[in-house]
C-alpha cells in the first residue's frame, strides 16, 4: 500500500514538476469582461459553442453592442466538404475533407481596432462508406460539433493574448 502511494506521489511531483496542468479556465483581461458578438448567430452550433466558452471563462455576454466594452466580430465563416480522394480500383469516392474557416476580429465600441482580423481554420477528413452512409452521416456531424468547439477554444487563445497598450 505504501509503494502504491509512494508511486502516486512520485508521479504527480513529476507532472507538477514538468508543468503539465489541466486545461481550465483562460485568464481573459478585464477589458474583455462585458462582450457583444457580431457576426454568428447566437443559435448556431459555433456562436452557442462561443458563448458557452466566453462565459465559462467569466464574460458577460451581451445583447448590444452598446452594452459592451469591446465587440468580437466573427465574419467569413465556411464551412465546406470537398473530395479528397478515390478508390483505384471502382473510381468512387474514398475520402472527404471538412473544412470549416472563418475571420475574427476584436474592437471596442468606438470601433478602433484591439485585434487585427485573424483567420482560424479546422480540418477534419474521412473515409467514405457507401454501405454505411448514415453512420458516416453522424460522423460527419460529430466533426462538425468538435471543429466549433476547437474554433471556439483558438477564439478564447486569440482573446487570452490581447493586451492594452
Amino acid at each position: 500500500m505504501n509503494v502504491l502511494r509512494l508511486l502516486m506521489v512520485s508521479t504527480l511531483l513529476l507532472l507538477a514538476g514538468c508543468g503539465f496542468h489541466l486545461r481550465g479556465n483562460i485568464d481573459l483581461p478585464a477589458e474583455l469582461q462585458r462582450m457583444y458578438i457580431e457576426g454568428t448567430s447566437r443559435y448556431s452550433g459555433l456562436g452557442l459553442e462561443l458563448r458557452r466558452s466566453l462565459r465559462a471563462n467569466g464574460v458577460d455576454v451581451v445583447d448590444k453592442a452598446s452594452n459592451s466594452q469591446v465587440v468580437l466580430k466573427v465574419s467569413g465563416t465556411n464551412y465546406r466538404k470537398r473530395l479528397l480522394s478515390v478508390s483505384g480500383t471502382s473510381g468512387k469516392t474514398a475520402e472527404y475533407e471538412l473544412v470549416y474557416s472563418l475571420s475574427v476580429s476584436l474592437q471596442d465600441r468606438q470601433g478602433k481596432v484591439l485585434l487585427a482580423p485573424q483567420t482560424l481554420r479546422q480540418l477534419r477528413d474521412y473515409t467514405y462508406d457507401r454501405d454505411n452512409v448514415l453512420g458516416k452521416g453522424n460522423e460527419e456531424a460529430r466533426f462538425r460539433v468538435e471543429m466549433e468547439r476547437d474554433l471556439a477554444r483558438q477564439i478564447l487563445r486569440r482573446l487570452q493574448s490581447y493586451r492594452r497598450g
